[in-house]
């Protein structure tokens, strides 16, 4: 537990450097959801644990889809 509280704010930073090349018009509301991701890892112990997996497994879809180009404008 301690190790994923300290691993945290890296891993958030780490969002921030990856996110940012792709933030354009029709991008910002899927990079707005990655770096809004930690915001859902919340609770105590296995809750925070599975809150963490779950951000960081959404984390990697939505950069797969910035790197892909697959993300479309809302409209």
């Amino acid at each position: 537990m301690r190790r994923l509280e300290r691993d945290l704010p890296g891993w958030y930073a780490g969002l921030w450097g990856q996110a940012l090349p792709y933030l354009e018009a029709g991008t910002q509301d899927r990079v707005a959801e990655l770096l809004s991701l930690p915001d859902e890892i919340r609770g105590y112990e296995e809750l925070k644990l599975t809150s963490a997996g779950r951000a960081r497994a959404r984390a990697e879809e939505i950069l797969r889809e910035l790197r892909g180009g697959q993300v479309r404008a809302a409209s």
